[in-house]
């Protein structure tokens, strides 16, 4: 009687023990694919734990990492980023002008948290190049008179440029 109750306790634990390690591999298997975060070549990343509500302040640059399963990257672009503008402005002399500017930028890794502190996302930060680019070309413009776009166009341009650099 003894034999027996020995067998049957051991075969309680080793089957109690063998679904605790189960339930660990199924646990692993689902928790690690989840937690694998990839910044690609083309971007920078800012990690925001949602399970602590903070934002890391360090910035990660292409490749694979390990985070907790609530982790979401804010992604930004690292290649340079193209903007084209279609204007009507006024000239100095009261006409109004179509413009097309092509400009470009590139948001160093060094201040990217700096910028995600300033903006959010990247789409926020499109959004405000996008409109103080616009508040720059047509201040610009507005130094000239309609006549100073036949004869001094590359004064405008190095004007829209020192603007836009401000």
């Amino acid at each position: 009687v003894g034999i027996v109750r020995k067998n049957t306790c051991c075969k309680i634990i080793s089957i109690f023990f063998l679904s605790i390690c189960c339930f660990g591999v199924i646990l692993a298997a689902i928790l690690i694919p989840v937690s694998i975060k990839k910044v690609d070549y083309t971007e920078y990343a800012i990690r925001y734990d949602d399970l602590t509500n903070e934002v890391d302040d360090e910035e990660y640059g292409e490749g694979r990492y390990i985070f907790t399963p609530q982790t979401e990257l804010f992604v930004y672009d690292n290649i340079i980023q193209k903007m084209t503008l279609t204007l009507d402005c006024l000239t100095k002399d009261g006409i109004v002008m179509g413009i097309d500017v092509t400009m470009q930028y590139f948001i160093p890794q060094r201040n990217l948290y700096k910028i995600w502190n300033d903006y959010g996302t990247e789409g926020n930060l499109d959004k405000y190049v996008k409109l103080i680019a616009t508040d720059s070309i047509r201040d610009s413009v507005g130094l000239f008179t309609s006549s100073s776009f036949y004869l001094e166009r590359y004064e405008i341009q190095n004007q829209i440029e020192r603007d836009l650099f401000e």
